[in-house]
């Protein structure tokens, strides 16, 4: 029988490695999505669940937004996964068992920097197209839900707030949350202006184009307010219509909604005000810079797991964390000093990944060392 019919020794210790690592990779993947996830779900659950949003529009909404976490979650992930698969096999001396038998660290490490260049490619691929789309979805999509919550009626005895600067309290509901008694309505959609609306009873009714509703007052007083309070307006109505349609989309978008030609061109190509182009700048680096640490933190895992092996998994999990918010404290701090004009964002964005890079040669020439000392 032929000899390349058999594995190898490299080949079964890449395998073992591998399969080491993955379980505890994806379970931390998992686990640090949906956390991300409900962090960001118990801002919007509640008020999209009073007004009636079904499971499906539940679902796709979380569809859309989830991707949107993954630029983190994976870092943490592949940190957690590589830490805890080696502080196990350093645990159960077969780190030592593998370097008794001759196998070089330099082995060792090989088939998990595979994995993480993988990883880091993922997370670039989704730092750069996929939570661009992510973010601009949920946008789209926050919007499409409010105006069909709008249009569904309003909750009775809640401080309801289906849009920036609009606020609705209504004391009695009726007709499927279509006629009310008790409303009070705090706009300040307009600049300068808030708006205090008290009324008797109201109706909501659809416009002409049925795509938005209007909501009719009587008997009711309203009071106008400028911004700095110097002065106000009082007046009462037998009959007021507000209109629930939302702000036309100014087709503006975040810098986090844009892609990485549209970063450049607002950093580097007059796209921006002068004096708004570094958040831009720091927003274009950050793009590539991020993703590194996937590379970082995961070839850092090796060493720390092997050392502190004894640890136990709370122990691997809190030096994991330490590691995290290390490196992720440092990179919002050097946006910081770049935004404050001290250093340039090219620079400052990758001092985090320069520092960690040799964070992580130091650990793995020193896993080197030891490991000649115990042959």
């Amino acid at each position: 029988m032929k000899a390349g019919m058999f594995p190898t020794r490299t080949a079964i210790l890449s395998k073992m490695i591998i399969v080491e690592i993955l379980p505890p990779f994806i379970l931390a993947f998992s686990a640090i999505s949906a956390f991300m996830l409900l962090g960001r779900m118990m801002i919007l659950l509640q008020p999209l669940l009073m007004a009636g949003i079904s499971i499906f529009e539940f679902l796709r909404f979380t569809a859309i937004i989830l991707p949107s976490f993954f630029g983190f979650s994976i870092p943490i992930a592949v940190l957690l996964g590589n830490l805890l698969a080696f502080m196990r096999l350093a645990r159960d001396s077969e780190i030592i068992a593998l370097v008794c038998c001759g196998v070089d660290f330099r082995r060792i490490i090989r088939p998990v920097a595979l994995f993480t260049i993988f990883l880091w490619v993922i997370s670039l691929f989704v730092t750069i197209v996929v939570v661009p789309h992510s973010k601009t979805a949920s946008k789209a999509f926050l919007r499409e839900i409010t105006e069909k919550i709008l249009a569904r009626g309003l909750p009775e005895r809640t401080f309801f707030n289906p849009m920036r600067g609009l606020t609705f309290y209504v004391d009695r509901s009726s007709d499927d949350r279509k006629k009310f008694k008790g409303v009070f309505i705090s706009d300040q959609r307009k600049d300068g202006l808030a708006n205090n609306i008290l009324a008797r009873n109201g109706t909501l009714v659809p416009d002409e184009t049925g795509s938005s509703a209007v909501l009719v007052l009587n008997s009711g007083v309203m009071t106008i307010v400028d911004s700095d309070q110097s002065s106000m307006d009082y007046l009462h109505f037998d009959k007021y219509v507000l209109k629930l349609r939302l702000p036309e989309d100014s087709g503006r978008r975040s810098r986090g909604q844009m892609s990485v030609p549209e970063l450049y061109k607002m950093a580097y190509e007059g796209g921006a005000r002068p004096d708004r182009r570094i958040d831009y700048r720091i927003e274009l680096q950050k793009r590539f810079a991020i993703p590194c640490g996937v590379l970082i933190l995961g070839l850092m895992a090796v060493p720390l797991g092997c050392l502190f092996g004894r640890s136990g998994l709370s122990g691997g999990v809190a030096i994991g964390l330490a590691a995290f918010l290390c490196y992720y404290v440092l990179m919002e701090l050097c946006a910081n000093i770049s935004k404050n004009g001290i250093v340039p964002p090219e620079a400052a964005m990758w001092v985090p990944n320069v520092a960690g890079a040799v964070a992580v040669i130091f650990l793995i020439r020193k896993m080197i060392s030891m490991e000649g000392g115990r042959r």
